[in-house]
């Protein structure tokens, strides 16, 4: 079915219409000439019906013999289309003016991209690469991919390697960051408690444990001391004194595990009224060329009765140096229109457990161990809604490092 749409496209389909006194007749000295001819249709006394454009110039001696009339309805085709195309001769220069310019534009960096970067800024990566003379409106033929990858990482040592590809009009600046690894801190400290808890676990790598398993602690109470005593020094002679045990600072470490608690609440309505957009939208544009502004497309006073507005600002890469700023700003307004969602009871409380128990996660450390927990259904005082809360009970390594004050 396809290659015969295309077919007709590329010969070109002519549409007649055949009037006279028998305009069967004439169908069928098409038939016997082997002239195809489809879609015919009976209108009154007259027939139409579709030809091929080549076989159209064959119909003059048939259309002599069956006394028959016809005439041109419609034509369409690749033919017709190419004809058309002939006599507009500015038509063909726009096309040739715009792949003349698209060329020409396309042999400059227009745009860069950053990528690989953890800790340090895009922002530097690409300031030092404007400072290198790579930036937006540079030729392409200019841009030494070799030697700006040697000059950053030499104005740039935190960097253990940097690639950059050109893609087209984009320049993409891949980097790879130098894996340093962190100065501990010596500084003396105890470990204390982060949150509250109920200590099931106290293990001291470095310090003097001050809690017993079992016991409540809340947050900020001391776990591990990070003060130990230096033994007794004790004189061999007779008469000089033995020296008191001195206490030592130390930075304390240790695995001080607890039971915790958390909580989180979640409601949800048996009847709630959301905003939905309708597909139906209307938009403003705004161009600005420096200090210059102008209003493309004029926003409507008020196009919906409910809307939302999206923002949207494009900039157009600076030419080479210049500092001329040229960017648009393009103003969406997206009807909204109201639906009354309906619950029943049960699948209300189902989300308002699931938005208690989200709430709960979000206060939970990935390493802990959720031992149980507990949902509780709040006793309705509204109507329409209901209350939900989450309770999660954890195991978690609840020790954190406070500097002991000199």
């Amino acid at each position: 079915m396809l290659l015969r749409t295309i077919g007709k496209f590329v010969h070109g389909v002519v549409k007649i219409e055949i009037s006279g006194a028998a305009p069967e007749k004439l169908i069928n000295l098409c038939m016997l000439q082997g002239i195809f001819l489809w879609g015919i249709i009976k209108r009154g006394d007259k027939m139409q019906a579709c030809i091929f454009l080549h076989d159209f110039f064959d119909l003059r001696p048939l259309v002599r013999k069956s006394k028959c009339r016809i005439r041109v309805v419609n034509y369409d085709g690749l033919p017709f289309l190419w004809k058309r195309l002939q006599r507009r001769k500015m038509l063909w220069v726009g096309i040739a003016a715009f792949f003349i310019l698209l060329n020409y534009l396309a042999s400059y960096v227009w745009f860069i991209d950053i990528i690989g970067t953890k800790t340090m800024a895009k922002e530097r990566v690409l300031a030092v690469a404007y400072e290198q003379g790579l930036r937006p409106g540079m030729p392409k033929e200019r841009l030494q991919e070799k030697s700006l990858e040697s000059r950053m990482r030499l104005e740039m040592p935190e960097l253990a390697w940097v690639g950059i590809n050109s893609q087209g009009t984009r320049v993409v600046i891949e980097v790879v960051e130098k894996t340093v690894a962190k100065e501990e801190d010596k500084a003396p400290a105890h470990i204390v408690a982060a949150k509250d808890g109920i200590i099931v676990e106290a293990i001291a790598l470095a310090g003097e444990v001050i809690v017993a398993r079992g016991a409540t602690v809340k947050r900020g109470d001391v776990l591990i001391k990070g003060v130990i005593s230096e033994p007794a020094v004790v004189q061999s002679k007779p008469d000089e004194k033995n020296q008191s045990p001195k206490s030592l600072q130390i930075r304390a470490k240790g695995i001080i595990k607890a039971r915790v608690w958390y909580e989180g609440y979640g409601e949800a309505l048996t009847e709630e009224t959301i905003w939905e957009r309708t597909g139906n939208y209307s938009s403003s544009v705004t161009a600005r060329v420096g200090p210059w502004q102008a209003l493309l497309t004029r926003p409507v006073n008020q196009p919906f009765p409910q809307y939302e507005t999206v923002t949207v600002q494009k900039k157009f890469p600076n030419w080479r140096n210049g500092e001329l700023t040229v960017e648009s700003t393009i103003n969406t307004y997206h009807e909204l229109q109201a639906r009354v969602v309906t619950r029943r009871e049960p699948e209300a409380r189902e989300l308002a457990r699931e938005r208690a128990l989200a709430a709960v996660r979000q206060k939970i450390p990935e390493t802990a161990q959720i031992l149980a927990n507990d949902i509780a259904v709040i006793k309705q005082t509204e109507p329409k809604l209901v209350r939900v809360t989450a309770h999660v009970e954890t195991i978690e390594d609840i020790g954190e490092p406070q500097p002991i004050n000199p």
